[in-house]
């Protein structure tokens, strides 16, 4: 399906749809723009057109800091953490969320994928998009779009979660230059902070160019895990994009980065307990962990999933 028969149809829709079509078709010129010559040249008749997916690569969590937090009379304590992943791919990730109501909470996302004779490929129902609102922002977030989890040293079972809301996508830093990004754009295509205050949109896109990342700071919205209940122990921190693999991309071999934690409550419960990376492993689902030397353990919530398929490979 090329770029000329997605403008046709655009510019046949009926006018109760126009609005957000006209947007659809305005961004896809500005794909196409971005894309460069070889997107207006239509279906190429000497060759087979080859899909540029995006990458997406996770960088390892940062800056990890305990929150004391008060939730009645009990104190809970929480695992901050800097998050971030980056387009390595030769292609953008750019989906396009739409909703038939404004009754319906949750847009369907829909993912584009260029190729290279300029069209595009439409993969429906990669996941969904849910106005937030929150005390700092109110905007869309593309849900599920990367997930943290603490993770048992042994057996690499998930013990516990984050309870994030999801994440608002776009080109907000540059891959360093040293490292080689196949399809690297040349300037920021995706990030107007996800359409903040308007709850009633009909559509939306967000994206990430290739060379560029998504970072989210510690300790913000949904970025920590409550390890309140955890015992005294050896964890693994693992950080995963595209989680549920529904996505299309490249790989899911960088997908995930981890970090072997040791946390003590050498005060108790009620004061903040130490934490200590013993591990780094970017790149890597689970650190050398109490298996070691033996085969990396595939976990159950991960078996039967295009994670533990990659995992068990």
């Amino acid at each position: 399906m090329g770029l000329a028969w997605l403008r046709m149809r655009v510019h046949g829709c009926s006018a109760r749809r126009q609005g957000w079509q006209g947007r659809f078709a305005a961004v896809l010129f500005g794909l196409a723009v971005a894309l460069g010559p070889q997107a207006s040249t239509g279906i190429a008749l000497d060759a087979p057109a080859t899909p540029l997916p995006p990458d997406l690569n996770q960088a390892l969590p940062r800056h990890l800091a305990v929150e004391r937090v008060m939730v009645g009379d009990r104190a809970r304590f929480r695992l901050g953490f800097d998050s971030a992943a980056a387009n390595m791919g030769p292609g953008p990730l750019l989906v396009h969320g739409t909703r038939r109501s404004r009754l319906a909470r949750t847009m369907r996302a829909d993912q584009l994928v260029r190729a290279s004779d300029g069209s595009l490929q439409i993969t429906k129902g990669v996941g969904g998009l849910r106005f937030i609102r929150l005390h700092d922002h109110r905007h869309w977030h593309f849900l599920d779009f990367e997930r943290y989890e603490i993770r048992d040293d042994r057996t690499l079972e998930l013990v516990t979660r984050d309870r994030k809301t999801g994440f608002c996508i776009g080109d907000r830093y540059r891959v360093e230059r040293k490292i080689n990004v196949l399809g690297r754009a040349t300037h920021r295509v995706y990030g107007d902070n996800c359409a903040p205050n308007r709850p009633r949109l009909m559509g939306i896109f967000e994206g990430l160019s290739p060379g560029f990342g998504d970072r989210y700071k510690a300790l913000l919205e949904g970025q920590h895990i409550d390890i309140s209940r955890l015992h005294s122990g050896i964890y693994q921190l693992v950080h995963r994009v595209n989680p549920a693999g529904r996505l299309i991309e490249t790989t899911l071999a960088n997908n995930s980065a981890t970090l072997r934690l040791r946390i003590v409550w050498t005060r108790g419960h009620e004061e903040r307990p130490d934490v200590t990376v013993l591990g780094v492993c970017p790149n890597a689902f689970g650190c050398a962990g109490a298996w070691w030397p033996g085969a990396r353990p595939v976990p159950s919530d991960l078996q039967g999933t295009p994670f533990g398929a990659a995992l068990a490979s």
